[in-house]
């Protein structure tokens, strides 16, 4: 886990299911619907956007407020 200097988590790192209960519910109902076979391991605070590995090494970009923006390459 990694935090801002407010105490709020910027990033969480993973092998395993990271607990659905960090992850924006928006974020959340986007991978359970589209990639209901996989579970996020990794999700990470940036700038303006927020960023998803899922367990199947894919990289998914939202905006800032849960918006899916497109699969990182």
């Amino acid at each position: 886990l990694d935090f801002n200097r407010h105490g709020s988590i910027m990033k969480i790192e993973g092998v395993e299911k990271i607990p659905d209960t960090v992850i924006p519910q928006l974020i959340l109902d986007y991978v359970q619907t589209n990639y209901a076979s996989e579970f996020i391991r990794g999700w990470e605070v940036e700038d303006a956007t927020q960023d998803v590995k899922l367990s199947n090494d894919i990289d998914l970009e939202f905006d800032e407020n849960g918006n899916f923006l497109r699969i990182n390459g």
